[in-house]
């Protein structure tokens, strides 16, 4: 009898250990899930500014265009170009 409490002592001992690392391994993977969300939301917002940054300076390509047309045509002005507008996100 006294056999079969250690024996159960023991399996229950090597259970413990066994759980306790499957819990170890899942607060690791929530830690790592964790940390790829927190760079993915430092990407994110991330964008409006490479987004703004990008039609800013197609704002400055466009004012260089009708700069160059009006230089090159007596500050004539075309439809083209008239009425194109970046609003910032």
């Amino acid at each position: 009898m006294a056999n079969e409490i250690r024996s159960m002592a023991e399996n229950s001992k090597e259970s413990s250990h066994e759980i306790r690392k499957i819990v170890e391994g899942i607060f690791q993977d929530n830690e790592a899930v964790i940390d790829s969300l927190s760079n993915s939301q430092v990407d994110i917002n991330k964008g409006p500014e490479i987004i703004n940054s990008t039609v800013d300076t197609f704002r400055e390509m466009l004012s260089g265009v009708k700069e160059i047309f009006r230089d090159g045509e007596g500050n004539r002005q075309t439809e083209e170009t008239d009425g194109l507008y970046f609003r910032p996100i």
